[in-house]
């Protein structure tokens, strides 16, 4: 199959680039399997790139070739990342083989001189002892080489040895976990297409653009709720389903399999940054169950109000949000976000991914930072001479970081280390910056907020790190990128950055925003106050580095609706959790008293049982007999998306009743005005829209019908039962049978569409 094809392409993209511009970034992992960092690696150094190839292509190609333009353009976007992976990993072969060649040369040459030195004695039997030593150094050295060629095969075998049964166990239950979740919002069965009750409203714009790419037409792409304009809204994860969907994937599979392999490669990501921090699975383990189940005390409050002998029933049947906060119940802080914004949950492993890596980068100059400084003022700091000396010293060592660092060159200048790879040169030695430039810039149309949330975190870590130029190119890269994509796709930026204490707390004073956090967050907020008072120097800063994101989104509003601010919070909390579980971990591991290891376990239940909670409220609202229930099952060959999908195309807009989920936004048509709430929080001017809706279908006669459609570049209009029950408007139906033809009906739906000449 076509789609398969191109996923595999992607992977051995991927697998080419890192092996060319990282080759020895396997080194980074320690104490489990490399492949937890490699494989997410290849997915997303693959994947992204080839799907902006076939994008950019498919726009190009545009008006030059018949049919539908996809074609061509996965054909040459495969092919030539085909090419590219062979040209790279033979030029990778090619340097391996030198490099193994030149170190095997100087080796029989040190072996050489060593032996010469040894003939060199007085006599011939210390001569001829001396010959003897030196052939059997060589015969050793040759010895210890072919057991070492054994010693590698027997270090591949480590690699699947050090994945122990309990990550095996552990990481097939998390996949299982986010593969029924994914799997049960989104499905198909017995040709009906089930979209779950908690994803329905966000599933409405996504569905309709993915179809609209899917049938080839949406080049260059436009925002298919709000027809006729530009695109303001990140699209390409939508993108990459359509496109899947083209390519024989069934639209559901199009749309999960991604979806599920850009949250396991986050898991995986999200693992391996807390072993590389802590060397403790266990860590890494605890930092994967807080990702996925969120601190709250919400659960407790909620089952405290539940009758006697009812918990367990709460527990197991509870169908609605919980929460005590402004919009908490709309699952706005749980694993159903990642579910109904796939491409955000899809984002945050490259997030991830960068901000590890600089992470490394920015504790290598901290420690390099805090022994020059420690030199320059006499010592390191601590509080044995007091708060006094603390303090001097202290004074002392910021003084010598503005003067040594944050000012000098010495603090901007690139180290001679490459990142986990050989070869000299400046593009080498800043192959980190350059490559989280690219991938960070390319992925502001993937999701705009994880490139500006990352930048954030990258910008706390070069103000305190040294290496600056590095983190300077992933800004300017990367900023770039995002600035021509939004010149490219956005006529007139409706967002701007603006002051706004508070978020969407209820009492915006300082005291009311921390009672707000409490209640959202709870016991979270006590474990990183203990790992921040209790860890040193740079592990300090990094907690105030990742919560960044958390205070730009009760500081600053970039939209016209704060409440899309969660999303940096979330991102905060994600990064937290490493040092969370790197917290926990190490507690647990050091203490020998079992009453103490018992405080852990409970802490760590009570840290993440409203997030399970709430898991197991998300597969209840996504039962197949709750979507049946609430009308959100519809036909795969439902006769108006098929005759929607065969007689209309992206350049035709439909008038419509402001619909959120049917058969009519399946077929992936561009609507005049869907709900309003889409296009609005994306920035688009809906109440002029909503006004011509009204009086479209509220014209009194012909002449004033036809001017109203012509206006709005209406190409047909649907009537329906929404229309004629709207309370909005009166509408006239006689008025727009008299002025356009009649050209499909359904009986079942009382479904009348007419063709705008």
């Amino acid at each position: 199959m076509a789609a398969i094809v191109f996923l595999l392409t992607a992977f051995i993209l991927g697998y080419a680039l890192t092996k060319s511009i990282f080759p020895k970034v396997s080194g980074f992992v320690r104490g489990t399997s490399e492949y937890f960092l490699l494989i997410p690696m290849w997915f997303y150094l693959g994947i992204i790139p080839i799907t902006w190839a076939v994008y950019i292509l498919a726009t190009l190609l545009v008006g030059k070739v018949k049919g539908n333009v996809l074609l061509p353009a996965n054909a040459i976007a495969i092919g030539t990342s085909l090419v590219i992976s062979a040209l790279l990993l033979f030029l990778s072969s090619r340097k391996e083989k030198a490099l193994a060649k030149s170190e095997k040369a100087a080796e029989e040459e040190n072996l050489k001189e060593k032996a010469g030195k040894g003939a060199s004695g007085k006599n011939s039997k210390g001569k001829g002892r001396a010959g003897l030593r030196a052939a059997q150094d060589i015969g050793d050295k040759n010895s210890k080489n072919n057991k070492g060629s054994k010693d590698n095969t027997k270090v591949k075998k480590d690699r699947y040895a050090r994945l122990t049964s309990a990550e095996m166990v552990f990481f097939i239950l998390a996949a299982a976990l986010i593969i029924f979740l994914m799997v049960e919002s989104f499905h198909i069965k017995d040709g009906k297409i089930y979209v779950g009750l908690s994803v329905f409203s966000d599933f409405s714009p996504h569905l309709s653009m993915i179809r609209s790419f899917s049938r080839g037409t949406n080049f260059p792409a436009q925002y298919t709720p709000y027809a006729g304009s530009d695109i303001k809204y990140h699209f390409m994860f939508e993108f990459l389903a359509g496109n899947l969907e083209f390519l024989g994937l069934r639209l559901d599979y199009a749309f999960n399999v991604p979806s599920i392999l850009g949250m396991l490669s986050t898991i995986s990501l999200i693992y391996v940054f807390a072993l590389k921090l802590s060397y403790r699975k266990l860590a890494g383990g605890l930092a994967v169950l807080f990702f996925l189940f969120r601190s709250s005390p919400s659960a407790f409050t909620y089952l405290a109000s539940a009758s006697k002998g009812n918990v367990k029933n709460t527990l197991l049947e509870t169908m609605e949000f919980i929460g005590y906060t402004p919009n908490e119940n709309w699952g706005l802080w749980n694993l159903n976000v990642y579910l109904n914004q796939r491409h955000l949950g899809f984002s945050l492993g490259v997030m991830i991914l960068f901000v590890m890596f600089f992470t490394e980068r920015f504790l290598e100059g901290a420690a390099r930072l805090k022994e020059r400084t420690s030199i320059a003022n006499g010592g390191t700091l601590d509080l044995e001479k007091g708060f006094g000396g603390f303090f001097t010293a202290l004074t002392k060592r910021i003084s010598v970081f503005v003067k040594d660092s944050l000012f000098s060159l010495a603090g901007w200048k690139i180290r001679d280390k490459q990142f986990y790879g050989e070869g000299k040169g400046i593009v080498k030695r800043l192959s980190l910056g350059i490559i989280a430039g690219l991938y960070l810039g390319m992925l502001g149309f993937w999701n705009g907020a994880v490139v500006i949330a990352a930048l954030l975190v990258l910008f706390m870590l070069a103000a305190a790190g040294d290496g600056r130029l590095e983190y300077l190119v992933t800004a300017i890269i990367s900023v770039g990128l995002v600035l021509l994509q939004s010149h490219t796709f956005i006529e007139e930026s409706p967002f701007g950055i603006k002051y706004q204490f508070g978020f969407i707390a209820e009492n915006k004073t300082f005291f009311g925003v921390l009672d707000y956090i409490w209640l959202l967050t709870g016991a979270v907020l006590i474990v990183m106050f203990a790992a921040f008072v209790t860890q040193k120097g740079s592990r300090k800063y990094l907690i105030l580095a990742y919560f960044i994101p958390f205070v730009f989104a009760f500081n600053v509003s970039m939209t016209i609706d704060v409440t899309v601010n969660h999303k940096y919070i979330m991102m905060s909390l994600m990064l937290l959790s490493v040092v969370e579980g790197e917290f926990i971990g190490e507690m647990f591991s050091k203490t020998k008293s079992l009453a103490k290891k018992a405080a852990y376990v409970l802490l760590v239940f009570v840290l993440i049982f409203t997030g399970a909670f709430e898991a197991k409220i998300i597969a209840n609202r996504n039962e197949d007999k709750i979507t049946e229930a609430s009308g959100l099952t519809f036909d795969v060959d439902d006769p108006v998306t098929k005759w929607l999908i065969e007689n209309t195309d992206s350049d035709d807009i439909l008038l419509t009743s402001n619909y959120c989920m049917n058969n009519v936004i399946l077929a992936g048509p561009s609507l005049y005005l869907q709900w309003p709430y889409y296009a609005w929080s994306a920035g688009y001017d809906t109440d002029y829209r909503a006004e011509q809706v009204k009086l479209m279908y509220s014209a009194s006669s012909v002449s004033e019908l036809k001017e109203l459609v012509h206006e709005n570049d209406i190409s047909y209009i649907i009537v329906d039962s929404d229309n004629r029950m709207s309370e909005d408007y009166e509408l006239n139906e006689d008025t727009i049978a008299e002025a356009f033809e009649l050209v499909f009906h359904d009986d079942n739906r009382f479904l009348n569409i007419y063709k705008v000449d």
